[in-house]
């Protein structure tokens, strides 16, 4: 495979801590990576580490626009036929964009999901998630709005799939990679599958980290996904696709009602019940507490727990 036929989108925000292994990861790979690292806002020392790097690709955001805005400004600048769009804390495996651009090379596909594993900088690496052949875009929409899906440290794209595609969608802020995979499957794009490899979504605990967006803005997000699907999902009446939404609009249930939002949260429930879903779905710790003091005293409860640092977890 020809050496230079990839380039690597890096948004960066607050990432002075972090971008450095990111960057040694990616310059580890077996393919000679075009790199284009997209600071969004001038926010700290990130320019001192990239200056160490003769050949990056240095673009900047001042004030700041949003991390799709970023990754929108890198891809303008892309001239590869290949682009992945990392994080600036994740990481991938040495030959995870080789394995992926051939891949992409054999099947003329339009993007590539290759293997991935969550790893808290608190805990050990999790288990290898390792993408599934075989299934078609229906079957990949439901599995995402599962919560099986794939970061962007798994995803290699043909650049002018993309491009076509009209790259990232900058009004929201959240959950921007779902809506970015969401409209790629509802447009029928053509998946290619790698499980050689590995990417790594790490996740940090600093202030600064988009999945500690507000539940507000979660809640605009998911509402526009939601929309989405409803929209244009082939086979939206079928039993699978009512069960996984009921499930879907389920869980932003619980979300809204941890964050104290009420309203939204009945608004979510009466969705969920309009997909046939009943009762509730979660663990039996759950189930018994939501039994005992009810969904929305059980989530606040949870919120709080939440807010403890000792006793934080990842919302599932």
């Amino acid at each position: 495979m020809e050496r230079n036929v990839i380039s690597v989108v890096i948004p960066s925000h607050h990432a002075h801590k972090t971008i450095n292994k990111t960057l040694q990861s990616v310059y580890s790979s077996s393919l000679k990576v075009v790199v284009i690292a997209v600071e969004d806002g001038i926010l700290d020392q990130t320019s001192d580490i990239l200056n160490h790097y003769s050949d990056i690709i240095h673009l900047a955001h001042h004030p700041a626009k949003g991390a799709s805005s970023a990754r929108n400004l890198g891809l303008q600048q892309v001239s590869t036929q290949y682009v992945m769009f990392l994080d600036a804390d994740d990481l991938i495996c040495p030959r995870l964009l080789e394995h992926a651009c051939v891949s992409l090379r054999d099947s003329e596909a339009d993007l590539c999901l290759s293997s991935w594993s969550f790893h808290d900088q608190r805990k050990p690496y999790g288990a290898i998630k390792f993408p599934l052949n075989g299934l078609d875009n229906r079957a990949r929409i439901l599995q995402w709005l599962s919560n099986i899906c794939y970061p962007p440290c798994s995803v290699v794209w043909r650049t002018e799939s993309i491009r076509i595609l009209g790259g990232w969608n900058e009004q929201i802020s959240y959950n921007d990679d779902a809506d970015l995979m969401l409209r790629a499957l509802l447009a029928g794009y053509s998946v290619a599958v790698s499980q050689r490899g590995c990417g790594y979504y790490v996740q940090h605990h600093t202030p600064h980290r988009l999945s500690r967006s507000s539940a507000d803005i979660a809640d605009v997000s998911n509402r526009h996904l939601y929309q989405m699907v409803i929209n244009e999902l082939p086979g939206l009446s079928q039993p699978d696709a009512q069960q996984v939404l009921g499930e879907f609009c389920y869980e932003q249930v619980r979300r809204q009602y941890r964050a104290g939002r009420s309203q939204s949260a009945h608004d979510w429930l009466m969705r969920a019940r309009q997909h046939g879903f009943k009762g509730h779905r979660g663990t039996l710790a759950h189930r018994v507490l939501v039994r005992l003091l009810g969904l929305p005293l059980k989530e606040r409860l949870a919120g709080l727990r939440d807010s403890h640092p000792w006793l934080r977890h990842r919302f599932g």
